[in-house]
């Protein structure tokens, strides 16, 4: 079993009848924050980000959010609400942007956007918060991933409130160390010794029996 799936357990694995959605979670959230933290910093000159609207919608919100579903049937509480929550962040995201929705019209011309907005990445930051705390038995791999995810919502909430264009860039930065963190939690959850000729190390906390 990965660590995100010992965060909280549920059968043991020989009872479950499904695959491990965790790796699927963590791949989906990992590619959606690369490329939408590379438009934050512009990299390559990128100043025309809608391909970020694709991503959110279809694989950090829906794939993501169909593996925290999924973690609800293995019992894992933990991932579960992490991957239900995050995915729930990208559709929300997507579906801000979506120009059918008439969300970010109904700001334009007013000086309210940027205040409803942070006060949206405001409560995920406070879910990271939640989380990153709920995270520390489990290995250092996910306490690292959280610390990442908490930092980035932080920046992005204070950059957004204030509307400090270095500061987002700097959630850029922090996003993309959040995406790396989540690859390698995600292979370390695929590299299994029955897949790969090795494993990745995690830093394995004491568990906790629940």
């Amino acid at each position: 079993m990965s660590d995100i799936e010992k965060s909280q357990p549920g059968f043991p694995t020989y009872n479950r009848r499904i695959a491990n959605p965790a790796p699927l979670g963590l791949l989906s959230f990992a590619t959606t924050t690369w490329i939408i933290s590379l438009f934050l910093v512009q990299a390559r000159h990128i100043y025309v980000t809608n391909l970020a609207l694709a991503m959110s919608l279809a694989v950090g919100g829906l794939t993501q959010f169909l593996a925290g579903m999924w973690e609800f049937v293995t019992g894992n509480t933990f991932a579960a609400t992490m991957f239900s929550m995050l995915g729930g962040f990208y559709l929300a995201v997507g579906a801000i942007y979506w120009p059918g929705s008439g969300i970010a019209a109904a700001y334009a011309g007013t000086t309210d956007g940027n205040d409803a907005l942070g006060v949206f990445f405001t409560a995920f930051f406070i879910f990271s918060v939640i989380m990153t705390i709920g995270s520390i038995r489990s290995s250092i791999a996910i306490t690292t991933l959280w610390a990442s995810i908490f930092m980035t919502f932080l920046l992005v909430m204070i950059g957004t409130f204030r509307e400090q264009e270095k500061v987002l860039k700097a959630s850029g930065g922090f996003g993309i160390l959040t995406s790396a963190v989540a690859y390698y939690c995600g292979a370390a959850g695929l590299w299994t010794k029955q897949a790969a000729f090795f494993d990745l190390p995690t830093g394995k906390q004491a568990q906790v029996k629940y």
